[in-house]
Formats: structure tokens, sequence, C-alpha cells
């Protein structure tokens, strides 16, 4: 059980470190109740704020813990007309399912710093400082430390929320300079500009939710913007992508390279992120304008009604190794069944609907 804070002053070996970063993801991970639920809504209610920026046209999120949050999940606002959701999940006891693949993700961090077991962990400082250094060239160079356990491979353990925004495709810059203005006030800070600080906000967070307390930090962000038009575009794609995939047996693909939030502002062009395993497994909007829900609703609602849940569950696991272990556990299975089938309901695929300010405008 976690006790304490680590500062860049200790001494601690690379199985200390290890063992430390799973002790706090599998913490995190096994507070599965309505405790985890009405954190992760806070998170989410924190992270439309910057969704109220200039040039917002509208938010979704990607990945855990999206894919087993309910599309009945409904929105309302507060008294600053602030979005609020209000989550509900897509298991039968309404409880967020502990996903044993992180644990077993977990596990394999530690039993990999075994390995160096009493070798003492070097990279205290490179983690501590406030803006990091680019991690990918700083650790392939570096002769302190194993690359299986430098600190990109710590960090990727530790929980986030990936967050989208929407911008005019010609005001993408102004709304990442927006966004980045903002998120420090709000408490909101990627996870990789300062990861020691983001342990040890891991540390107060797990101790607050195991006393059934609130935590104060909210979790680390992955951010990405995307032009309007262009994720538009996207979307028409999938259901020709579909259909060719489906006829040569291939996994559909279509590459999204959003502005992504590093250390600063990057365009990874040469990284992209497939878009059709997204749009299937966890793209859940917050807020996208009444067109882009509606062609969401239909290219949903002819994804689920033309294809066989066995053949949209391949087409997940297929994506990776990760996702095909992931998706051996049952109970995922079971969410993303309901999820597709919910698909087959036009106007109801979409977390909370279109989530427009009491005046009828949008974030």
């Amino acid at each position: 059980m976690i006790k304490h804070k680590i500062t860049v002053e200790q001494y601690l070996t690379v199985d200390e470190i290890t063992q430390f970063v799973r002790e706090i993801s599998d913490e995190y991970e096994q507070i599965n109740d309505l405790r985890k639920l009405a954190y992760i809504e806070k998170n989410i209610n924190q992270l439309l704020k910057l969704g109220k920026q200039s040039g917002c046209e509208g938010v979704f999120g990607t990945g855990y813990p999206y894919y087993v949050l309910s599309s009945k999940s409904t929105f309302d606002f507060d008294e600053n007309n602030n979005p609020k959701i209000h989550l509900k999940t897509l298991t039968k006891s309404g409880e967020i399912p502990i996903v044993q693949e992180q644990l077993r993700y977990n596990k394999e961090l530690y039993e990999l710093g075994l390995n160096y077991k009493k070798q003492k962990y070097h990279c205290h400082k490179c983690l501590s400082q406030e803006v990091l250094q680019n991690l990918k060239e700083r650790c392939y160079v570096c002769t302190f430390i194993k690359k299986e356990v430098s600190p990109r491979k710590i960090i990727n353990r530790l929980p986030d929320m990936d967050m989208w925004y929407v911008a005019d495709d010609d005001k993408i810059q102004q709304l990442t300079t927006n966004i980045y203005d903002s998120m420090f006030k709000l408490n909101l800070y990627p996870s990789d500009i300062s990861p020691m600080r983001t342990i040890n906000d891991m540390v107060e967070i797990v101790e607050s939710l195991r006393n059934g307390e609130s935590p104060e930090h909210f979790l680390p962000i992955d951010v990405h913007v995307v032009g309007r038009n262009y994720l538009k575009g996207l979307i028409k794609q999938i259901p020709e992508v579909f259909n060719a995939a489906y006829k040569m047996n291939t996994i559909p693909y279509i590459p999204i390279s959003p502005y992504s939030l590093r250390r600063g502002w990057e365009k990874k062009d040469s990284d992209p992120y497939n878009f059709v395993y997204d749009f299937l497994f966890s793209f859940s909007s917050m807020g996208l304008d009444p067109e882009l829900t509606e062609l969401v609703d239909d290219v949903r609602y002819e994804i689920a009604t033309k294809y066989d849940f066995d053949y949209l569950l391949e087409t997940v696991r297929r994506h990776s190794p990760l996702d095909e272990r992931r998706l051996n556990q049952k109970e995922l299975v079971a969410v993303l069944k309901r999820r597709i089938e919910l698909w087959k309901n036009k106007g109801t695929s979409e977390m909370g609907g279109n989530a427009a300010s009491p005046e009828g405008k949008q974030m």
C-alpha cells in the first residue's frame, strides 16, 4: 500500500521506482466503484471547461475510460454556464470494469525492474524538470538507464485522460494557444511536462479515493486539436474504408494526425493514430455541432447494421497485441457489444448528445 511520496533527493533503485509506480497504477485501477466514477466525472468536467475557449467547435474523448461510458450520460450546466456531464457506464453493475490488461502491464514493468535490482535509478533529475526534455532523444543516448525502464516507459504506466478539441480549420493555432494559456489555470497538466509531480499527484489521488474523498489533483492529460473539416472528411471515409477492408480481410485504417500537446504543440504526421480504431472502440462526443453529430450517428448506424458484432470485435482486437489481450476479458467484450448495439438507435450514439449552452450555442 502506498504510504509516501517521493522526492528527487531520495536514493531509489530501479526495482524500487518500478514497484512504486506499479502500486500506484494498480490501486487506482482496482478502485472501480462510484468513487472512481465521480472522480472521472470531475476530470471530464474540468477538461470541458477548456472547450469554452474561443475557436473551439466541439470536444470528444478517446481511450480509457471512454470505452466503458454510456451514451446515456447526460449534460447540464452549472451556475457559471460551464457544461457538466453526469456519467453512467455500459456495465450491468454500473461500476467501471477493472481492466486486467492494465494490471498485467504494470506487473510487466515491475518484473523488468527486478532485472536491475539494487541499481540506482539515475533519472530523477530529468524526471523532475518542470519543462521536460525530449525523452525519446534524451533516453536514446543515455548510458545510465536501459530503455525498457526509462522515464518514458515509467510514465506510460500511469493513468491519464485523452481529450480532443475541434477547431475551425483556419483557427487551429489560435485554439492551441488558448488551451495552453488556460490549462494550467485549471490545474491541468500533461504527464510529460513534470513526471515527478505527476507520480506524486497520483499518490494523493489514490489515497483520497481510498479514503472516500474527492482528490484535489486531476489526472494527467493528453490533449489533441484537429480541424473541423479535416475531422468531417475522416468520418465520411469510414464506410468506404470499412467496405474495402472487409473484402480484402485487412484492418480498416484511416490515419489521423492531430496537434498534440507534449512539451509544446507537435504535429506528428510521421506517427498518426488509426482513427477507425478510436471511432469503433472509444470515440465519445461531448459537444460536436449538429452536422457532425448527425454524420457520426449515420456512419455508426451503417457500421452497426451492415457488419455483425464478431467482425467488429475482431477489427478492434487486430489493432494491436495489447487490444487482443485486453479484449480477452469478457466484461470488456460485453461493454463493446452494448456500445455498438446503441448505434442502431440513431440519436443515442453520442455521450450526452449535443452539449450546447443554455442559449443554444456550442461550447
